[in-house]
C-alpha cells in the first residue's frame, strides 16, 4: 500500500515502486523464516539453524536466478528470485519444526508466564531491534539522499568490510546459547570462562583480517 509514497517521497526513485511490492509479499514469509531460525538454534541444532540463516536463501538464490536468467530479462528478477528463495526456505524450516515441536515434551511445571517471558525477553527485543536499526539505517539514509548506484558500491565495500566481523558472529552464534544455559543453571565460573575464551577467539582471528584492511585497502 505504501510502495509508491515510499519510492517516491523518500528514496525519489519510482522505479521502486514495483519491486516493493514484489517483495512485501515476502516480508510475512522471511519473518516466520528468523522465527524458526532461532527455535532450531534453540534446539541446538546450530549448523542447520545457521544454513537456514546465512547459506539457504543465497544458494536458492544463485540457482534461481540462473535459471530465470534464461526465461526473462527485467530489473525484477533479482527481487523475484529473492521472494521464491524465502518461500523455500520457508517450507524448509517448516519441514523440520512442525515434528520437532509435535514430539517435544512439554511439563507444567517449567512453562513461563506470559508475564515472565515479556519481562526476559523485552531486553533482548529492544537490543536486536537496535542491532536490526544499525545494521540498515546507512543504508537507507544512502538511498534517500543519493542514487541506487552509490547504494550499490557502498554496500559491496560493507560486505567486504563485514568480514573483519565474521568470526565475531560465527562465535557469537555458538557462544549464546552456551551463556543463556550456564546463565540459568548458575554456573557462573564457567560461564566466566567460556565468556573469556570467546573474546579472546574473536580478537585473535579478527585483528589480522583488521591488519590487512588497513595496509592493503
Amino acid at each position: 500500500f505504501f510502495a509508491q509514497p515510499l519510492a517516491t517521497s523518500i528514496f525519489h526513485a519510482p522505479h521502486l515502486t514495483t519491486a516493493l511490492r514484489i517483495i512485501s509479499f515476502a516480508v510475512p514469509a522471511a519473518t516466520i523464516v528468523a522465527i524458526n531460525t532461532e527455535v532450531i538454534r534453540g534446539l541446538k541444532n546450530i549448523p542447520f539453524s545457521e544454513y537456514l540463516r546465512n547459506l539457504n536463501k543465497p544458494l536458492f538464490g544463485i540457482i534461481l536466478l540462473f535459471i530465470m536468467g534464461f526465461f526473462a530479462n527485467n530489473d525484477y528478477v533479482p527481487v523475484v528470485v529473492w521472494c521464491l528463495a524465502t518461500f523455500i526456505s520457508l517450507l524448509i524450516s517448516f519441514a523440520y519444526v512442525f515434528p520437532k515441536l509435535k514430539s517435544f515434551p512439554v511439563q507444567a511445571a517449567d512453562v513461563l508466564s506470559k508475564k515472565e517471558i515479556l519481562k526476559i525477553s523485552s531486553p533482548m527485543m529492544i537490543t536486536a531491534f537496535s542491532f536490526l536499526l544499525l545494521g540498515r539505517i546507512d543504508t537507507i539514509m544512502l538511498g534517500m539522499f543519493s542514487s541506487t548506484e552509490n547504494v550499490g558500491v557502498y554496500n559491496i565495500a560493507l560486505k567486504l568490510a563485514s568480514v573483519i566481523s565474521f568470526i565475531l558472529y560465527a562465535v557469537n552464534t555458538i557462544a549464546a546459547p552456551k551463556f543463556s544455559e550456564l546463565y540459568w543453571s548458575k554456573k557462573t565460573d564457567e560461564l566466566k570462562k567460556v565468556v573469556g575464551f570467546s573474546a579472546r577467539l574473536i580478537f585473535g582471528f579478527s585483528f589480522p583480517v583488521l591488519i590487512m584492511f588497513i595496509v592493503f585497502p
